[in-house]
């Protein structure tokens, strides 16, 4: 983990994960020759990424999302830049926000697109919300690991946006319409 010093050390889940040895810290400008998860990337990961992953690890930028803007990517150097699909933070400070995933919940993730679920939950299970990220992404996860490629990845998530924005229209046009009526209103 790229450290940038942005979060509170005591609701940090990189700097938790950091305390119980799951997780190193790295320089800021250091190689890092395995997955680098980072927002904007031009490719997804997605499980053809496993092998990187078995054999040289993932590593993430610890920074707070509302300084996402100030962090000079180009001092990161690696080679397997990649990009998290359309999740839903569970976390306390992002709850319920897409994209906006803490350390933990990006690096289980990972874990879990890639093929290993099982790990994936155990790192979770060190946060009090863990469980909840399993439980608001379920469904979505599911499809990504059926994925070939970061091509199947993008595919997949645009689906599930679309069939999200379908299902919000349909909740909009079936809301309930009181009916109103004058003469009740009246005293």
């Amino acid at each position: 983990m790229w450290d940038y010093g942005h979060c509170d050390p005591k609701r940090c889940s990189g700097k938790k994960m950091e305390r119980l040895g799951l997780i190193q810290t790295l320089k800021i400008g250091q190689h890092w020759s395995g997955i680098i998860l980072s927002p904007g990337q031009k490719l997804f990961l997605s499980p053809a990424d496993a092998p990187i992953l078995k054999k040289t690890g993932v590593a993430v930028i610890e920074c707070s999302w509302a300084k996402i803007d100030e962090i000079r990517l180009e001092s990161i150097k690696g080679s397997y830049w990649r990009t998290l699909p359309y999740l839903v933070a569970a976390n306390p400070v992002n709850y319920g926000r897409p994209w906006n995933l803490n350390c933990a919940e990006a690096l289980s993730a990972c874990l879990y697109i890639t093929g290993n679920q099982t790990s994936a939950h155990k790192l979770l299970q060190n946060f009090s919300w863990g469980e909840a990220f399993f439980q608001i992404n379920s469904e979505i996860l599911n499809i990504y690991t059926t994925c070939s490629n970061s091509s199947d990845i993008e595919a997949a998530q645009n689906a599930w946006l679309l069939s999200l924005s379908d299902e919000y229209i349909e909740n909009k046009k079936s809301s309930i319409v009181l009916p109103y009526d004058e003469d009740s209103c009246q005293e």
